[in-house]
């Protein structure tokens, strides 16, 4: 049972102003639930608010200019048997832009006793740099959660999603698909290159995929696929398919950083499946090795988020990143003119 509800942006436009989920089956046998009113600001037109979990009115603010509104259950009140997620889509969202807080003492959530100066304020600062980015080469596994708990609709939407990503690979490269319980099992021994042939084994390796391997242990797998030699010239993406937790988070999480850290060239993205799914795992994977995490809910299509990850996973990886700031023309052009000496040191 999650006490807590997440709430979660999405950058993509549509222009529906509601959302109805009817469709799903939702368990009232909470002892305890929610009223949520929910106050939202943009800097941009909202184009749309809605919950994939729950049924939800959402009103504009009358003279905001579409930039503000509250969302409230269609209910009045929920029971908190799963997660409360808020998609917010606004336009303009991929635009440079700086949004400023500026508290005062009066402020509520500021910590008891906290003096706050005239001059102090809060800023987030969101740049969208364009990056002249080179296609690279890639070795992409998937290590697939088969535990007893995976049965029935996840595994079968875990294998159709299966599907459509090895008809979306690249053909240059190389794959794997690993599948773990309480032990594990690789479909090669070591990654193949994506051709006619092994397209046809991996798809009948798919096909005959159950919930067959026992508890959810994570770690062998995860060591087994990161300490493999990388191939040459290829960049390793890793993605991790769960619905559970595991009772050693902080060293599997560990595991991923330090391999990630040290081999170079290795992402790991991870996929959250069900309402179950430790949170703390998989946005730490993800985090950890340098990819994203994605979270399908029960009722809810896999393939397009898995896409998007897929898509992520194969733009080349921004790495040592630093950000200078400078307060006139003149710092600029020595910035500039240090640039382009690193530019051609390195070439």
């Amino acid at each position: 049972i999650h006490s807590s509800p997440i709430l979660v942006v999405d950058n993509n436009n549509n222009n529906n102003n509601s959302f109805n989920n009817s469709n799903l089956n939702i368990q009232r046998n909470a002892p305890y639930a929610l009223s949520l009113l929910l106050q939202v600001n943009s800097p941009n037109q909202i184009t749309q608010v809605k919950s994939p979990t729950h049924s939800i009115n959402w009103q504009l603010n009358k003279d905001s200019s579409n930039k503000s509104g509250v969302v409230t259950f269609w209910r009045n009140e929920e029971s908190m048997d799963k997660d409360v997620v808020i998609l917010i889509e606004h336009e303009k969202s991929h635009e440079p832009r700086a949004i400023i807080e500026i508290p005062s003492e009066n402020t509520t959530l500021l910590t008891p006793g906290m003096n706050v100066a005239n001059d102090e304020v809060t800023a987030m600062i969101t740049l969208v740099p364009e990056f002249e980015l080179h296609d690279t080469q890639n070795e992409i596994v998937f290590i697939v959660d088969r535990s007893g708990s995976m049965s029935g609709s996840k595994i079968n939407n875990v294998k159709e999603a299966l599907q459509l990503f090895l008809r979306a690979l690249p053909a240059n490269c190389y794959f794997n698909i690993v599948g773990f319980g309480t032990s594990y099992q690789m479909l090669f021994n070591s990654s193949q290159r994506y051709d006619d042939t092994t397209l046809i084994t991996a798809t009948q390796h798919v096909n005959s995929m159950s919930a067959n391997l026992g508890g959810t242990e994570l770690m062998n797998p995860l060591r087994a696929v990161l300490s493999i030699n990388k191939i040459a010239g290829y960049e390793r993406q890793v993605f991790v398919l769960t619905d559970g937790e595991v009772s050693n988070t902080d060293q599997v999480i560990g595991l991923v950083k330090y391999c990630s850290a040290s081999n170079g060239n290795c992402r790991v993205f991870a996929v959250g499946v069900g309402k179950g799914v430790s949170h703390a795992l998989v946005e730490g994977i993800a985090r950890a090795g340098s990819g994203n995490a994605q979270f399908i809910i029960d009722g809810e299509r896999m393939q397009p988020k898995l896409m998007r990850q897929l898509k992520d996973a194969l733009q080349p990886a921004l790495r040592e990143l630093k950000i200078n700031w400078v307060e006139n023309e003149q710092q600029q052009e020595q910035l500039n003119q240090q640039n382009e000496q690193n530019e051609q040191q390195q070439q």
